[in-house]
């Protein structure tokens, strides 16, 4: 504000002087003086006075600025924003959680203490944390009581994943025995038969999990719409994590039954959204609110979960359509295409306005896709240059009486704003994991990507720890304001509504539980540059440990009477 000021009287001073020098023109021409001297005169008083004056009222507002109090939510007075963040800031070693246990402490003990409700899934988002001293629009509580009944079924399979690869089994366990109740129904009636799947790996009929439950509520199978869903979508890539979940805890817990689980999930997802056209792939969202696109990020979650499983027909279905992603999108002829519309069904056009997502990128190299070495370089230069997907961010409201921190991701989206911490606990991971495998299996990488990755991941490893010991979990955004601040599309504003996707929707400043066990993730797999590396760790990548053999102990006892039970919905829909 000082800085506005300042230049505002300025840009006065400079409209008064060319004014006054043309009207001293012209008298001096009528009296006989030289010019120049008499408007250099003139001039030397009116730069004093605005220099005065603008030191004076700079100095007045300096003595209104007030820092945040500590826990970042009873601002007052006139906030005055940090300069722009310096170029290519690190987080101090200082500033961070102090090693890999302290730092995955942190974690453990954030799940631990995440809401549950009658379901049993994790909540998606906990407390707020603040959104800032611009009134109204930087007040949280209207929106977390919208949005604190969601248990995202995304979020909980990672947090199941992390579950496994931190050792906690039995944690792990309680998400997934709920999966199962959500999966397998004991009665079809009413079930619309687009929404089952027959003829499957266990011999059971399966229906597939919604986006996203009420915590509050006890959902059954089959079950798509309020009160016990909240988002009722049934997207391929949550499906497809879901049954990432379960063939990760198969392997560390010598689980057939749970490997059976993971197996009809991909049997379901083939049967219901499968593409034999040149691109390939799968489509983006099944019965009953079926649409037609295809996503990059959901054909990548499948290429892994089929690549787990030995599934090797699925995985090069997947692959195919991640291929042919890259360079598809004009505008951005060095990444790859979110994926395709939804016209008709797997829709073949490019959308032209469609923006490049991270996840596009980072997952697919985590999912490891042989032959793309070449077009993931270019993607990654690309996606981690500034202005694209890089950003920079000030935390003006969580630090105490200390300076605000300059914290560093990489964005939803290149049509987004903000930094946006899933994805960049993901992009890190993907970062690690890239300089791990050119170093171990000697392949060269150029000198302009080697430095950018070892930066990046210094950056955003280094942000991630900090966050964690902050908040002691991951938020979805440190940027403040509100869902009416992001509608209000001031992305100038330091309180802007949080990071916006460039999607039409927005993550704010509320503790996340994707963020928090992706970090988990990236911290299980390598906690600083010089940490051992546990390749295990990579929820998109190759295990080491063998699948079991499939069995359906664990699974729910369904007759040829229940399966035939099934109707038609009453709606038509």
């Amino acid at each position: 504000l000082k800085l506005i000021v300042s230049n505002s009287f300025f840009r006065v001073f400079r409209c008064a002087m060319v004014a006054e020098e043309q009207d001293l023109l012209q008298s001096s021409l009528e009296e006989g003086e030289t010019p120049r001297p008499r408007a250099e005169r003139r001039r030397a008083l009116l730069f004093g006075t605005a220099l005065v004056a603008a030191l004076v009222v700079g100095a007045a507002l300096g003595r209104r600025t007030l820092r945040p109090q500590g826990d970042g939510t009873a601002l007052t007075g006139l906030w005055a924003p940090a300069p722009a963040p310096p170029v290519d800031v690190v987080p101090p070693i200082e500033d961070q959680c102090t090693d890999r246990e302290d730092c995955l402490q942190h974690v453990d003990q954030y799940l631990a203490s995440a809401p549950r409700g009658q379901l049993g899934l994790l909540q998606t988002y906990s407390k707020p944390i603040g959104g800032g001293p611009c009134g109204p629009l930087c007040e949280l509580q209207r929106d977390y009581e919208h949005l604190q009944s969601r248990c995202d079924t995304y979020d909980n399979a990672v947090a199941a994943v992390y579950y496994v690869k931190r050792g906690y089994l039995e944690e792990a366990k309680k998400i997934l025995d709920t999966f199962t109740t959500l999966l397998y129904p004991s009665d079809l009636t009413g079930i619309y038969p687009e929404e089952f799947y027959e003829g499957l790996p266990s011999g059971r009929a399966m229906t597939l999990l919604a986006a996203s439950y009420n915590c509050a509520k006890l959902a059954e199978a089959g079950d798509y719409r309020k009160p016990t869903v909240t988002d009722g979508a049934v997207d391929t890539g949550n499906n497809a994590w879901a049954a990432l979940a379960f063939v990760h805890y198969a392997r560390a817990a010598n689980s057939g039954c749970h490997a059976a689980v993971a197996m009809d999930i991909l049997h379901a997802l083939r049967m219901g959204g499968s593409c034999n056209d040149d691109l390939g792939g799968f489509l983006g969202r099944l019965p009953p609110y079926r649409e037609n696109h295809r996503s990059i990020e959901h054909n990548i979650d499948v290429l892994a979960l089929a690549g787990l499983l030995g599934a090797s027909a699925e995985q090069e279905q997947a692959a195919q359509f991640v291929r042919t992603m890259y360079g598809r999108n004009e505008a951005f002829p060095a990444s790859y295409s979110m994926g395709t519309p939804s016209d008709k069904r797997c829709d073949t056009s490019q959308p032209k306005d469609a923006p490049i997502p991270a996840d596009g990128t980072f997952w697919n190299i985590l999912a490891d896709l042989e032959g793309e070495e070449e077009h993931l370089e270019a993607a990654m230069l690309f996606g981690l240059g500034r202005g694209n997907l890089w950003a920079e961010d000030v935390d003006f409201i969580g630090n105490g009486n200390h300076p605000p921190p300059h914290l560093s991701g990489v964005q939803f989206t290149t049509s987004g704003n903000g930094v946006q911490w899933e994805n960049t606990a993901g992009a890190a991971l993907a970062m690690a994991y890239y300089l791990q495998k050119q170093s171990s299996e000697g392949l060269a990488v150029s000198a302009s990507l080697d430095r950018l990755l070892n930066l990046r991941l210094r950056q955003s490893r280094g942000s991630l720890r900090q966050l964690l010991k902050m908040y002691g979990a991951i938020p979805g955004s440190i940027l403040g304001g509100n869902y009416e601040a992001f509608q209000n599309g001031d992305t100038r504003s330091s309180f802007p509504g949080g990071s916006d996707t460039g999607l039409g929707f927005t993550y704010e400043r509320f503790l996340h539980t994707a963020s928090t066990a992706w970090t988990g993730l990236l911290l299980l797999y390598q906690a600083d540059d010089n940490g051992p590396v546990n390749p295990d760790a990579n929820p998109l990548g190759r295990s080491s440990k063998d699948l079991p053999a499939l069995d359906g102990s664990c699974l729910p006892y369904q007759t040829q009477s229940t399966v035939r039970s099934a109707t038609c919905r009453q709606d038509g829909n």
